[in-house]
């Protein structure tokens, strides 16, 4: 069910943490069904909160692209709102892709180690950030 944000479009999302508790009921497709097998290079998310959902349905697409890179967005309100956390979403990542934050404060970007280094280049506490990744060459398991 998508949610629509009637103030603030851009906000729609599967999680009502920016909506009203009315939605839209809207089919979806994963990645894997829709590029089939189509050589991707680059995913840029911005999902208010779906992200999780995103990454579980290109599970082909990451296991399939040696040089897959990815910009996304964690949020952990957003996230929450669906019911992940945050610190989990980010491991799942760090299993397939060396990550990176692009640093709110400094404008660097630099090594992603955890939630913690994400939340030290946020604007503030609870301001989303920024992650770029690079496929790692060997994957011991995709997420």
């Amino acid at each position: 069910i998508l949610h629509r944000a009637s103030y603030r479009p851009q906000r729609n999302s599967l999680g009502t943490y920016w909506t009203s508790r009315k939605g839209v009921e809207v089919p979806t497709l994963s990645l894997d069904e829709y590029l089939g097998d189509t050589k991707v290079d680059l995913v840029k998310t911005n999902a208010e909160g779906s992200e999780p959902l995103i990454f579980e349905g290109m599970r082909d697409i990451i296991k399939n692209n040696s040089h897959l890179q990815i910009m996304t967005e964690v949020d952990p309100k957003t996230l929450s709102g669906l019911g992940f956390f945050a610190r989990e979403h980010v491991a799942t990542l760090q299993k397939s892709f060396d990550l990176h934050i692009v640093s709110v404060k400094t404008n660097l970007i630099v090594p992603c180690r955890d939630l913690e280094s994400i939340k030290r280049h946020a604007a503030n506490s609870s301001h989303c950030s920024i992650l770029i990744g690079t496929r790692k060459p060997y994957l011991l398991e995709v997420p």
